[in-house]
């Protein structure tokens, strides 16, 4: 199985952003995440470095997405690396005075949609812990 070695990461992240950026369509899901997409999110404060919530379905992937808080822009902030075992990227969020971050591991197919991501953010503040719109 082709596990994206052909294809431009960048792109591939950059599809996925689009996806997060417009929840409300699915088109976009379906263009960035291969129907085989397992997502893996981890949590922060003391569920840090677990995951809390698995994906293995585009409607699935779809429901997150769609229920982040609205204004909610993701960018990727800085360059992608890789490739190893999978690519990682740093991203950046934001929404009304939250600001957070963190880094996204993935593999992509051959189409270069993704097959496999991490989604792993930074520790957020304290004054965000508990409304944490994004993890």
């Amino acid at each position: 199985m082709n596990h994206g070695e052909d294809v431009d990461p960048q792109a591939v992240i950059e599809r996925w952003v689009r996806a997060l950026n417009d929840p409300q369509d699915a088109t976009l899901i379906a263009a960035a995440a291969s129907e085989e997409i397992e997502v893996l999110r981890h949590g922060t404060g003391a569920r840090r470095g677990q995951v809390v919530e698995r994906f293995d379905t585009t409607e699935s992937l779809l429901e997150w997405v769609r229920r982040s808080p609205q204004g909610l822009v993701f960018a990727v902030s800085g360059p992608v690396h890789g490739p190893a075992e999978h690519h990682e990227a740093r991203y950046r969020v934001t929404v009304e005075d939250f600001e957070g971050g963190g880094v996204w591991r993935f593999r992509a197919d051959g189409a270069g949609r993704l097959t496999w991501l991490e989604h792993i953010p930074d520790e957020l503040a304290d004054r965000h812990l508990r409304s944490d719109p994004v993890s």
